[in-house]
């Protein structure tokens, strides 16, 4: 960004004063673009990538190739199937309703309940366009589940995915 100085003896009008804020304003980060969350768990049932299970989608957000953002996902508990060494839930982030890689994975060590929070993040930059983001997930060994509620006094806080401008 290009920084205006003015000259001496220069009167600052309030349009350029108006011009250099906005200019400002627009470079505080981070900048939420887009979220979405659901107050209620998912069963995982599906084992393959490209047909998992859609945990939380984000709206439609139109980017302009250049600014890096920051994908986030949580869920306050992934529970893997009780299955030891074989029950586990993959976390895949999908860009325009495609895979673009795993995130995160939770495997149960042991033949009993096991519940682990996840926050996975991704920086990238989006080409140019309108993208739709979401996270899904896979299991093995067993349907998983990805905990979510609506948040309140004994009730799990919502699963959701956000979108923010970093660059």
């Amino acid at each position: 960004m290009a920084i205006v100085v003015p000259t001496p003896n220069t009167t600052i009008t309030s349009a350029w004063g108006k011009s250099v804020a906005d200019a400002i304003n627009a470079l505080q980060l981070p900048r939420e673009l887009a979220y979405a969350q659901i107050t209620a768990g998912k069963t995982i049932a599906n084992t393959t990538e490209t047909a998992a299970d859609l945990v939380v989608a984000a709206p439609a957000v139109t980017f302009d190739g250049t600014t890096a953002v920051l994908v986030e996902v949580f869920s306050p508990a992934v529970v893997p199937a009780a299955v030891a060494g074989s029950g586990l839930v993959h976390i895949w982030l999908y860009q325009d309703g495609a895979s673009i890689g795993r995130l995160a994975l939770v495997t149960n060590p042991a033949g009993s309940s096991m519940y682990v929070p996840v926050h996975a993040t991704r920086r990238l930059t989006p080409a140019a366009g309108s993208h739709t983001f979401s996270f899904a997930a896979t299991q093995g060994g067993g349907n998983g589940t990805v905990a979510a509620g609506p948040g309140g006094v004994g009730n799990y806080m919502p699963a959701y995915i956000r979108i923010t401008r970093i660059a």
